[in-house]
This record gives structure tokens, sequence and C-alpha cells, in this order.
């Protein structure tokens, strides 16, 4: 195992030692229950389209708007996010599915016309090779990153393009946010107050547990 990263450098060593546990010998019934409900992909169920969600016509309206791909990238993010309905799923532990299940584009077709006539579109030129800082992410937590984004905010010699940038990045933070805490609501609900206060945890602070640490990443990875 790794050292000297702090428990949270090893999140990925032990995620990956934790898959070994999905051969069948070696899962509960709960956890056996979930597996086959995802392998029998009944999850789809839950999903729904973006023209379904009210998304279609986002590129239109951020055309109209005259917004850059910096501000369009988060506002969509933001607008999906507040589409999605939080589900929970018998006997699970670390929540976030997917119910949104297109992603809509930022450009109108006319746009990225434009742009392919004098770039190159790698895997549509859309969403490709995101690499977060997950060590960041769950050594600060959210609520101490939104207050890095603030603070840096107040600097009075920001370029336009920085300030463009660090609003995005509060944008998508808060949106982040907002999702965790309608999961809290969702998991009180339901009477889960261990699930319940997991969420609440991270929604703010950084993860103190494995348990919250997989929380976290889940609502990054979902």
């Amino acid at each position: 195992m790794a050292t000297g990263t702090g428990w949270y450098g090893n999140i990925f060593y032990l995620c990956s030692r934790f898959m070994c546990f999905l051969k069948a010998s070696y899962m509960n019934e709960r956890i056996k229950s979930l597996r086959e409900y995802i392998f029998d992909k009944h999850h789809h169920a839950l999903r729904r389209t973006a023209e379904e969600a009210g998304l279609i016509g986002l590129a239109e309206e951020m055309k109209a708007a005259g917004m850059s791909y910096q501000t369009r990238a988060a506002i969509r993010l933001k607008r999906m996010l507040e589409a999605e309905t939080p589900v929970i799923l018998p006997d699970e532990r670390i929540v976030v599915t997917r119910t949104i299940k297109d992603i809509p584009s930022i450009y109108t077709e006319e746009e990225w016309d434009e742009i392919a006539r004098t770039h190159y579109l790698h895997e549509k030129g859309d969403l490709c090779n995101i690499s977060p800082n997950y060590e960041a992410m769950l050594r600060k937590g959210l609520g101490a990153i939104m207050d890095e984004v603030r603070k840096c905010q107040k600097n009075a010699d920001l370029t336009a393009e920085q300030k463009e940038f660090l609003e995005s990045e509060a944008i998508c933070l808060h949106a982040i946010q907002d999702l965790i805490l309608r999961y809290v609501a969702k998991a009180e609900a339901e009477n889960d107050a261990a699930l319940a206060e997991t969420l609440r945890n991270i929604s703010s602070q950084a993860p103190q547990t494995f348990r919250e640490a997989l929380q976290l990443l889940r609502e990054q990875k979902s």
C-alpha cells in the first residue's frame, strides 16, 4: 500500500482492492441484489432523455446569450444536475444514480459546423478525458474549495478570463452541493439517517470516513 500521502491518497488503491469482492462467492445478499439490479439494467427505467428533462434548446439559449465555451460548460452541468431526480436503490449505501441519459450539446449545429471547418473534433469534440483533482477534493472538501474560489474572486487584478473561470468553477461546485443536499432530503424521506448524515457531511466538509470518501467520489463520477 502506498504511503506518505495520507489516507485520502490511498483511496484509489482501497477501491481497487474492494473490487476483488465483486466475485459472487464473496458477496453478501445485499451486494448480490444490487449487482443483479445494475447488471440487468433495471436502473435504465429511471432514466429520461434530455428532451424529457427540458434540456433541449440549451445550446440555442446559450448562443443567444453570447456565452463563451467556459460558461456554457458550467451552465450545462448546473442545468443537468438540477434536472436529476434523486434515486436511492433498495439496500444502497453509496448513492447517486444518473437519471438523464444523454448530454445536451452546448453548441448549435451551425456552431459545430463552423468549429469543424478549422478544428479536428475528437470524440465529437464535446466532452472527453477529464482528470479532476480528486486528491484535493478529498483532502479539502467542497466547502473549502468553494471558499478558495470566493477568496480568489476578490482579487482586483483578475483578468476577464480569470473572472469567468472562477465564476464557472463556483457554478459547478454549487450545483454539486445542491444535488447532494437533495439526496439528503431523499434519504431523510426514506428514514435512512446514516446515509443522510454521510451526504450532509460531504456537502460542505472533507470526508472523515471511508464511506464518506467513497460517497464524495461517487458524486463526482456520476
